[in-house]
Protein backbone atom coordinates (compact mmCIF):
# COMPACT_ATOMS: atom_id res chain seq x y z
CA UNK A 1 0.00 0.00 0.00
CA UNK A 2 3.23 2.40 1.10
CA UNK A 3 4.58 1.43 -2.28
CA UNK A 4 1.40 2.52 -4.06
CA UNK A 5 0.70 5.61 -2.87
CA UNK A 6 4.80 6.53 -3.32
CA UNK A 7 4.18 5.66 -6.87
CA UNK A 8 1.24 7.96 -7.44
CA UNK A 9 2.35 10.95 -5.47
CA UNK A 10 5.23 10.82 -8.06
CA UNK A 11 3.26 10.93 -10.24
CA UNK A 12 1.04 13.51 -8.92
CA UNK A 13 4.02 15.70 -8.45
CA UNK A 14 4.19 17.90 -11.58
CA UNK A 15 0.60 18.50 -10.88
CA UNK A 16 1.46 19.59 -7.69
CA UNK A 17 4.34 21.99 -8.32
CA UNK A 18 2.81 23.33 -11.60
CA UNK A 19 -0.79 24.03 -9.05
CA UNK A 20 1.60 25.65 -6.39
CA UNK A 21 2.49 28.56 -8.65
CA UNK A 22 -0.87 30.61 -7.73
CA UNK A 23 -1.72 28.77 -4.59
CA UNK A 24 -4.92 29.30 -2.72
CA UNK A 25 -6.68 33.12 -2.61
CA UNK A 26 -7.76 32.06 0.82
CA UNK A 27 -4.10 31.02 2.17
CA UNK A 28 -2.54 34.01 0.89
CA UNK A 29 -2.64 36.12 4.15
CA UNK A 30 -1.99 33.47 6.91
CA UNK A 31 0.87 33.49 7.70
CA UNK A 32 1.92 31.57 11.31
CA UNK A 33 1.65 27.32 11.59
CA UNK A 34 1.51 25.31 14.99
CA UNK A 35 0.78 22.32 16.02
CA UNK A 36 -2.94 21.42 18.13
CA UNK A 37 -4.33 18.55 19.78
CA UNK A 38 -7.39 20.39 19.68
CA UNK A 39 -9.09 17.78 17.76
CA UNK A 40 -7.78 15.07 19.83
CA UNK A 41 -4.66 13.98 17.51
CA UNK A 42 -2.09 16.77 16.48
CA UNK A 43 -3.00 18.34 13.71
CA UNK A 44 -0.99 21.27 11.57
CA UNK A 45 -2.67 24.64 11.59
CA UNK A 46 -2.70 28.16 9.69
CA UNK A 47 -3.87 31.54 11.08
CA UNK A 48 -3.03 35.13 10.52
CA UNK A 49 -0.23 37.15 13.02
CA UNK A 50 -3.27 38.28 15.05
CA UNK A 51 -4.85 34.70 15.24
CA UNK A 52 -7.49 34.96 13.52
CA UNK A 53 -8.84 32.46 10.55
CA UNK A 54 -7.34 29.29 11.97
CA UNK A 55 -7.14 26.57 9.60
CA UNK A 56 -6.79 22.87 10.42
CA UNK A 57 -4.16 22.14 7.64
CA UNK A 58 -4.15 18.31 7.93
CA UNK A 59 -7.53 17.45 9.88
CA UNK A 60 -6.91 13.77 10.02
CA UNK A 61 -6.93 11.21 12.68
CA UNK A 62 -3.28 10.44 12.41
CA UNK A 63 -0.54 12.66 14.31
CA UNK A 64 1.26 15.66 11.90
CA UNK A 65 3.82 17.69 13.41
CA UNK A 66 7.50 18.61 12.22
CA UNK A 67 6.06 21.26 9.75
CA UNK A 68 8.49 22.97 6.90
CA UNK A 69 7.33 25.34 4.29
CA UNK A 70 8.39 25.48 0.44
CA UNK A 71 10.36 28.81 -0.31
CA UNK A 72 7.01 29.96 -2.14
CA UNK A 73 5.26 29.36 0.59
CA UNK A 74 2.50 27.63 -1.23
CA UNK A 75 3.97 23.99 0.25
CA UNK A 76 4.61 22.38 3.35
CA UNK A 77 5.94 19.22 4.40
CA UNK A 78 5.36 17.29 7.40
CA UNK A 79 5.46 13.83 9.87
CA UNK A 80 2.65 12.24 10.08
CA UNK A 81 2.54 8.46 11.73
CA UNK A 82 -0.40 7.04 8.96
CA UNK A 83 1.58 3.97 8.95
CA UNK A 84 2.71 3.19 12.05
CA UNK A 85 6.07 5.06 11.73
CA UNK A 86 7.34 8.60 11.16
CA UNK A 87 7.11 9.43 7.60
CA UNK A 88 7.21 12.81 5.52
CA UNK A 89 4.60 13.63 3.18
CA UNK A 90 3.94 17.21 0.86
CA UNK A 91 0.92 19.06 0.56
CA UNK A 92 -0.09 21.63 -1.37
CA UNK A 93 -2.24 24.24 -0.56
CA UNK A 94 -4.23 24.46 -3.90
CA UNK A 95 -4.91 20.54 -2.97
CA UNK A 96 -4.69 20.33 1.34
CA UNK A 97 -6.89 17.25 1.00
CA UNK A 98 -4.72 15.32 -1.57
CA UNK A 99 -0.89 15.10 0.45
CA UNK A 100 1.15 12.77 -1.29
CA UNK A 101 3.57 10.28 0.75
CA UNK A 102 7.32 11.53 0.30
CA UNK A 103 9.44 9.18 2.26
CA UNK A 104 8.11 5.04 2.21
CA UNK A 105 10.63 2.87 4.15
CA UNK A 106 10.56 0.73 7.33
CA UNK A 107 12.30 3.38 9.17
CA UNK A 108 11.79 6.63 10.81
CA UNK A 109 11.63 9.73 8.55
CA UNK A 110 11.29 13.29 10.72
CA UNK A 111 12.45 16.50 10.95
CA UNK A 112 12.17 18.04 7.42
CA UNK A 113 13.71 21.11 6.36
CA UNK A 114 12.75 22.07 2.99
CA UNK A 115 15.61 23.86 1.72
CA UNK A 116 15.10 28.07 1.11
CA UNK A 117 16.77 27.88 -2.56
CA UNK A 118 14.80 24.78 -4.15
CA UNK A 119 12.44 21.86 -3.90
CA UNK A 120 15.21 19.56 -1.72
CA UNK A 121 13.76 18.66 2.03
CA UNK A 122 16.69 17.76 4.40
CA UNK A 123 15.35 15.18 6.90
CA UNK A 124 16.43 12.56 9.49
CA UNK A 125 16.22 9.07 9.21
CA UNK A 126 17.08 5.80 10.97
CA UNK A 127 16.33 4.04 8.19
CA UNK A 128 20.16 1.98 7.56
CA UNK A 129 19.94 2.14 11.77
CA UNK A 130 21.41 4.95 13.11
CA UNK A 131 19.73 8.97 12.66
CA UNK A 132 21.29 10.19 10.06
CA UNK A 133 21.21 13.45 7.64
CA UNK A 134 19.42 13.01 4.31
CA UNK A 135 18.17 15.15 1.37
CA UNK A 136 15.62 14.13 -1.48
CA UNK A 137 14.47 16.54 -3.98
CA UNK A 138 10.21 17.02 -4.61
CA UNK A 139 9.54 14.31 -7.07
CA UNK A 140 12.34 12.04 -6.81
CA UNK A 141 11.62 8.70 -4.89
CA UNK A 142 15.70 8.56 -3.87
CA UNK A 143 16.98 10.26 -0.88
CA UNK A 144 20.48 10.87 -0.58
CA UNK A 145 22.28 10.13 2.60
CA UNK A 146 25.00 13.20 3.32
CA UNK A 147 26.11 12.28 7.33
CA UNK A 148 28.31 9.24 7.79
CA UNK A 149 28.40 8.61 11.95
CA UNK A 150 28.83 6.19 13.98
CA UNK A 151 26.72 8.32 16.74
CA UNK A 152 23.46 10.54 16.16
CA UNK A 153 23.21 13.26 13.40
CA UNK A 154 19.70 15.17 13.81
CA UNK A 155 18.27 18.40 13.81
CA UNK A 156 19.45 19.70 10.01
CA UNK A 157 19.19 23.56 9.95
CA UNK A 158 19.50 25.21 5.59
CA UNK A 159 21.86 28.39 5.66
CA UNK A 160 19.82 31.58 4.36
CA UNK A 161 21.15 30.26 0.50
CA UNK A 162 20.51 26.42 0.70
CA UNK A 163 24.26 25.56 0.35
CA UNK A 164 25.07 23.98 3.81
CA UNK A 165 22.85 22.31 6.38
CA UNK A 166 23.60 22.62 10.11
CA UNK A 167 22.97 19.54 12.11
CA UNK A 168 23.95 17.96 15.92
CA UNK A 169 26.09 14.99 16.53
CA UNK A 170 25.46 13.28 19.81
CA UNK A 171 27.91 10.71 21.74
CA UNK A 172 27.59 8.59 23.78
CA UNK A 173 27.61 10.36 26.90
CA UNK A 174 24.48 12.56 25.70
CA UNK A 175 26.40 15.17 24.33
CA UNK A 176 26.12 17.40 21.68
CA UNK A 177 29.04 19.32 18.88
CA UNK A 178 27.73 21.22 15.96
CA UNK A 179 28.56 20.05 12.28
CA UNK A 180 27.61 21.54 9.15
CA UNK A 181 27.42 19.42 5.46
CA UNK A 182 27.35 21.67 2.48
CA UNK A 183 24.63 20.27 -0.03
CA UNK A 184 24.98 17.48 -2.22
CA UNK A 185 27.28 16.39 1.03
CA UNK A 186 30.99 17.17 0.01
CA UNK A 187 32.18 18.47 2.71
CA UNK A 188 31.58 18.03 6.25
CA UNK A 189 33.11 19.97 9.15
CA UNK A 190 32.97 19.93 12.52
CA UNK A 191 32.28 23.07 13.71
CA UNK A 192 32.86 22.58 17.85
CA UNK A 193 34.84 20.39 19.53
CA UNK A 194 34.64 21.35 23.52
CA UNK A 195 33.48 18.79 25.89
CA UNK A 196 30.54 19.76 26.92
CA UNK A 197 26.79 20.20 25.47
CA UNK A 198 27.20 22.28 22.14
CA UNK A 199 22.84 22.79 21.03
CA UNK A 200 20.32 24.98 19.58
CA UNK A 201 22.83 25.89 16.47
CA UNK A 202 20.92 28.61 14.17
CA UNK A 203 21.99 30.79 11.44
CA UNK A 204 21.91 34.26 10.79
CA UNK A 205 20.26 35.99 7.69
CA UNK A 206 22.97 36.42 5.74
CA UNK A 207 24.32 33.33 6.62
CA UNK A 208 28.03 34.25 8.06
CA UNK A 209 27.26 33.90 12.03
CA UNK A 210 25.99 31.01 14.08
CA UNK A 211 24.38 31.52 17.28
CA UNK A 212 24.28 28.18 19.82
CA UNK A 213 24.11 27.31 23.46
CA UNK A 214 26.71 25.28 25.05
CA UNK A 215 26.91 24.30 29.04
CA UNK A 216 30.91 24.76 28.80
CA UNK A 217 30.80 26.87 31.97
CA UNK A 218 28.64 24.93 33.91
CA UNK A 219 25.54 26.35 32.63
CA UNK A 220 23.92 26.97 29.01
CA UNK A 221 25.50 30.06 27.87
CA UNK A 222 24.26 31.82 24.65
CA UNK A 223 27.62 31.81 22.15
CA UNK A 224 28.44 33.31 18.67
CA UNK A 225 30.68 31.67 15.85
CA UNK A 226 31.23 32.48 12.20
CA UNK A 227 29.81 30.11 10.20
CA UNK A 228 33.45 28.17 9.55
CA UNK A 229 33.70 27.29 13.55
CA UNK A 230 36.13 30.09 14.16
CA UNK A 231 36.16 32.83 16.88
CA UNK A 232 33.45 31.62 18.97
CA UNK A 233 32.48 33.91 21.69
CA UNK A 234 30.55 33.24 24.73
CA UNK A 235 27.47 36.64 24.75
CA UNK A 236 25.93 35.67 28.28
CA UNK A 237 27.27 35.75 31.31
CA UNK A 238 25.45 34.33 34.42
CA UNK A 239 24.62 30.81 36.61
CA UNK A 240 20.97 29.87 35.31
CA UNK A 241 20.56 27.98 31.68
CA UNK A 242 20.05 30.00 28.43
CA UNK A 243 18.75 28.42 25.80
CA UNK A 244 17.26 28.05 21.62
CA UNK A 245 18.59 31.80 20.99
CA UNK A 246 17.33 33.24 17.45
CA UNK A 247 19.46 35.72 16.03
CA UNK A 248 17.88 38.68 13.86
CA UNK A 249 20.45 41.58 12.21
CA UNK A 250 21.97 42.92 16.01
CA UNK A 251 19.58 41.46 18.30
CA UNK A 252 19.64 37.31 20.02
CA UNK A 253 16.37 36.61 21.24
CA UNK A 254 16.58 33.60 23.53
CA UNK A 255 14.81 32.06 26.58
CA UNK A 256 16.46 31.94 30.31
CA UNK A 257 15.80 30.04 32.92
CA UNK A 258 14.94 32.24 36.52
CA UNK A 259 13.32 30.63 39.79
CA UNK A 260 12.76 27.38 37.95
CA UNK A 261 10.73 29.14 35.05
CA UNK A 262 12.01 30.33 31.34
CA UNK A 263 10.97 33.84 30.06
CA UNK A 264 12.08 35.47 26.79
CA UNK A 265 15.40 37.55 26.91
CA UNK A 266 16.74 39.94 23.93
CA UNK A 267 20.37 40.90 23.79
CA UNK A 268 21.46 43.75 21.42
CA UNK A 269 25.05 42.64 20.04
CA UNK A 270 25.96 46.12 19.47
CA UNK A 271 25.57 47.73 22.61
CA UNK A 272 25.77 44.31 24.50
CA UNK A 273 22.56 44.81 26.92
CA UNK A 274 20.11 42.68 27.48
CA UNK A 275 16.56 42.98 28.08
CA UNK A 276 13.40 41.11 29.39
CA UNK A 277 10.52 40.72 27.71
CA UNK A 278 8.57 38.34 29.60
CA UNK A 279 7.29 38.15 33.43
CA UNK A 280 5.03 35.89 33.89
CA UNK A 281 5.55 33.19 36.58
CA UNK A 282 4.89 29.88 33.91
CA UNK A 283 7.57 29.35 31.06
CA UNK A 284 7.86 31.32 28.19
CA UNK A 285 9.83 29.00 25.62
CA UNK A 286 10.40 28.31 21.96
CA UNK A 287 10.84 32.59 20.72
CA UNK A 288 10.52 32.99 16.81
CA UNK A 289 10.66 36.30 15.27
CA UNK A 290 8.21 37.87 12.23
CA UNK A 291 10.33 38.07 8.70
CA UNK A 292 9.92 42.33 9.87
CA UNK A 293 11.87 42.04 13.62
CA UNK A 294 7.94 43.40 14.95
CA UNK A 295 6.65 40.84 16.45
CA UNK A 296 8.00 37.96 18.89
CA UNK A 297 6.35 35.13 18.92
CA UNK A 298 6.40 32.33 21.90
CA UNK A 299 4.77 28.92 23.81
CA UNK A 300 3.34 29.82 27.02
CA UNK A 301 2.12 27.87 29.67
CA UNK A 302 0.29 30.90 31.42
CA UNK A 303 -3.00 29.68 30.91
CA UNK A 304 -2.41 26.08 32.54
CA UNK A 305 -1.56 24.25 28.41
CA UNK A 306 0.38 25.60 25.94
CA UNK A 307 -0.82 28.43 24.02
CA UNK A 308 0.89 30.87 21.50
CA UNK A 309 1.46 34.17 22.07
CA UNK A 310 2.97 37.15 20.42
CA UNK A 311 4.25 40.22 22.20
CA UNK A 312 4.94 43.54 19.61
CA UNK A 313 7.86 44.80 20.16
CA UNK A 314 6.90 48.02 19.62
CA UNK A 315 4.13 48.50 21.59
CA UNK A 316 4.47 45.89 24.01
CA UNK A 317 1.30 44.20 23.49
CA UNK A 318 0.94 40.75 24.65
CA UNK A 319 -1.50 38.46 23.32
CA UNK A 320 -2.75 34.85 23.59
CA UNK A 321 -3.65 34.17 19.55
CA UNK A 322 -4.72 30.73 20.43
CA UNK A 323 -6.70 30.78 23.51
CA UNK A 324 -7.85 27.05 23.98
CA UNK A 325 -7.85 24.47 26.18
CA UNK A 326 -5.77 22.01 24.08
CA UNK A 327 -1.79 22.10 23.42
CA UNK A 328 -0.87 24.54 20.85
CA UNK A 329 3.16 24.80 19.93
CA UNK A 330 5.83 24.20 17.29
CA UNK A 331 5.87 28.09 15.56
CA UNK A 332 6.59 28.14 12.61
CA UNK A 333 6.35 31.59 10.05
CA UNK A 334 5.21 30.56 6.36
CA UNK A 335 7.48 33.06 4.30
CA UNK A 336 6.02 33.68 0.73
Amino acid sequence: MRGTLLLWGIFFVAILIFSSCSGSLFYTNLGLSFVSNKNGNYDIFLMRYDGSEQTNLTLSSYNETQQSWSPDGNMVAYVSDKFGDDEIFIMNLADPTHPILFSANTGNDYDPQWSPATNVIAFVSDREGMDEIYVQKLGEDQAKKLTNHVERAYHPRWDPLGHWILYLVEDENGNNDIYKVDYPGENDPRLTFDPADDVDPCWSSDGNKIVFSSNRDGDYEIFIMNCDGSNQIQLTHNDVDDRNPVIFEDKIFFQRKLDGQWDIFVLNKRTATETRLTFDPADDVDPVISPDGRILFFVSNRDGNREIYSLDLKTMELKNLTNSPADEFNVVIRRR
